[in-house]
């Protein structure tokens, strides 16, 4: 055996062939490993339960739908129409070019660390 392998036919359980996949799972799941099957359930079920409590809990500060407020709004009360000049818009305007013109670069490096790692992984 080479030096950092790891003989998987060694650790690897006895096949049966008289028994399906599914049911050697089963059975290996509920006599092994029993107890790390019920606790995976167990931390499961309290994050689910977690996720309940934390979603159903009172915020302050939330503000709530209105339904008959939302079905009573007309739409020239809903848009503006607002014709700034030039300079004087209500914030920092950026173009789409500017927005493709980042993308490319950030697509450019993602696939450049992609071939540099590749590169790394397969000289090592």
């Amino acid at each position: 055996m080479e030096r950092g392998r790891v003989d998987l036919a060694a650790r690897a359980a006895p096949v049966v062939s008289d028994k399906s996949n599914i049911q050697q799972i089963g059975e290996l799941l509920y006599t092994r490993y029993i107890f790390l099957f019920e606790a995976a359930g167990i931390v499961l079920l309290v994050a689910m339960i977690g996720a309940i409590v934390l979603t159903h809990r009172k915020r302050g500060g939330v503000r709530t739908q209105n339904i008959s407020k939302q079905n009573q709004r007309r739409p020239q009360d809903a848009t503006r129409l607002v014709d700034p000049g030039v300079g004087q818009g209500d914030g920092i305007v950026i173009s789409v070019g500017h927005y493709l013109a980042v993308s490319a670069v950030l697509f450019t490096l993602g696939v450049l660390g992609i071939f540099i790692t590749a590169r790394i992984l397969s000289s090592s």
